[in-house]
């Protein structure tokens, strides 16, 4: 009988922690999750506009589905994070 494998593609799902005009604060975002996050996730700035304004975005990447980035956000208290799907 041949095996039926389930692949999972890491890193298609992201919570957004922050969004900032200033690349200083995404920067500071970005290293205090760094410090507080397991080591199977990655904090990322990710550069795009708002408003066609430039904004830097701190993305917390690594997420296997929507409701692994869900239960993080419940259980990290960041009720107002977004899930990013790329």
């Amino acid at each position: 009988a041949q095996e039926k494998r389930e692949t999972a593609t890491v890193g298609k799902y992201y919570v957004q922690v922050g969004a900032f005009r200033r690349y200083e604060g995404a920067r500071i975002t970005k290293d205090k999750f760094k410090m507080i996050l397991e080591n199977n996730y990655d904090v990322v700035i990710k550069k795009g506009h708002f408003e066609s304004e430039p904004i830097n975005r701190v993305w917390i990447s690594g997420f296997r589905s929507e409701e692994e980035a869900r239960d993080f956000k419940a259980n990290n208290d960041l009720a107002g994070a977004m899930i990013i799907a790329e």
